[in-house]
């Protein structure tokens, strides 16, 4: 069953767009996430399951939490903060069809932790990855013999440098061998743009010297 609107519809009818509204998400401008991530998986999702556990890691904007509850049929939204994620002061028995997080609040340990929240077929997303190219590679290092994981580089759509997502899949005994491969080739172009980026900068930056 289909959702009957989309969240590009969503955020546009309730102005929930930093693009209209100083207090909404930026998600939708200036990322690219809703349109090009959020838009179609949250469909796919909701032919799965209209009513979703959705958990929020250190969401300061309220209106993110609004926009779950706009898309989906009275869906189980959580916004715990980071600390009591660290120190596990939650409801761990609780499971998540998908959990987003900041690239700022990430780190190996965390990532454990959130990866026993999911649900089989759960993900963890990863906001703003982009830059991180070390943070990313450490990811890998650490979760790719058991999670799938694939890197989602916006910035040749939006030249934003964070404009990119990281998706970590829970742990599932079959693991794609395509899917692998393809991770890593995305792995190996997402490092070459990063290389890209670092000389663009550079050059801009002589450029503007005295």
């Amino acid at each position: 069953m289909k959702s009957k609107r989309s969240l590009i519809e969503i955020v546009k009818k309730n102005k929930l767009s930093l693009k209209v509204n100083p207090f909404g998400i930026n998600q939708f401008w200036p990322k690219s996430y809703i349109h090009l991530f959020y838009d179609n998986f949250c469909m796919q999702l909701y032919k799965r399951e209209k009513s979703p556990n959705i958990l929020e890691v250190n969401q300061k904007n309220k209106l993110n939490l609004k926009l779950w509850k706009l898309f989906f049929k009275d869906p189980t939204i959580k916004n715990i903060s980071l600390e009591n994620i660290i120190n596990k002061n939650f409801n761990d028995k609780l499971k998540y069809h998908f959990v987003i997080i900041q690239s700022k609040d990430v780190n190996n340990k965390i990532i454990s932790i959130l990866i026993n929240l999911l649900k089989c077929n759960g993900l963890i997303i990863v906001e703003n990855i982009g830059r991180e190219q070390k943070k990313v590679i450490g990811i890998y290092f650490k979760f790719f013999s058991k999670n799938n994981l694939k890197i989602y580089d916006y910035r040749y759509d939006r030249f934003i440098l964070k404009n990119c997502i990281l998706v970590i899949e829970a742990k599932n005994r079959n693991i794609n061998i395509f899917k692998r491969l393809k991770s890593i080739f995305i792995l190996f172009i997402f490092q070459l743009s990063e290389l890209f980026i670092s000389l663009l900068l550079f050059s801009i930056k002589n450029k503007l010297k005295p």
